[in-house]
């Protein structure tokens, strides 16, 4: 029984050695392999060689565009935040995110309905104005004819605050 406990653990020791060699073997022909790999050429084997030419040192566009795929991200160095004196919703914009712009350039366009419908209003307010203006220049002039006119006249200025 004993003499099993031996001739195991010899067997067992002896696998170990021969698999920690063979590793070793292994490791020694991947670095072999890797130093063999490498050619060296020298002047002599370049101008011996007949596919290999040797020039003069030229400046010449090899390909003039460039194709790629893929995403760039830059941080600015400058940031600057834009803000609207008015609510509205934006009809136009004329930048991406990261361009560069000039001060005074036209970067986005604002529609804000009710601004629209208040300038709307304004308009028709001032051809109103100018309309009682008229009307109250010509009744002046009625008055210096007509004693009349001038009761009219008193009544049409409270009504527009002439």
């Amino acid at each position: 029984m004993q003499n099993n406990i031996i001739n195991t653990i010899t067997l067992c020791l002896l696998a170990t050695l021969i698999t920690a060699c063979q590793r070793a073997q292994t490791t020694e022909n991947t670095m072999e392999s890797e130093v063999d790999s490498r050619v060296e050429l020298t002047l002599d084997a370049i101008r011996s060689h007949p596919d290999i030419e040797i020039g003069t040192l030229q400046t010449r566009s090899i390909q003039t565009q460039v194709a790629c795929t893929g995403m760039l991200d830059i941080p600015p160095t400058d940031r600057i935040s834009v803000h609207s004196k008015v609510e509205g919703f934006l009809t136009d914009l004329r930048f991406i995110d990261g361009d560069f712009v000039k001060q005074g350039t036209v970067l986005a366009r604002i529609e804000n309905i009710s601004f629209v419908q208040k300038q709307k209003q304004l308009l028709e307010l001032k051809a109103q104005l100018e309309l009682a203006k008229n009307n109250c220049n010509a009744k002046n002039c009625l008055t210096h004819k007509q004693q009349p006119a001038k009761k009219a006249l008193t009544k049409h200025k409270v009504n527009w605050h002439c």
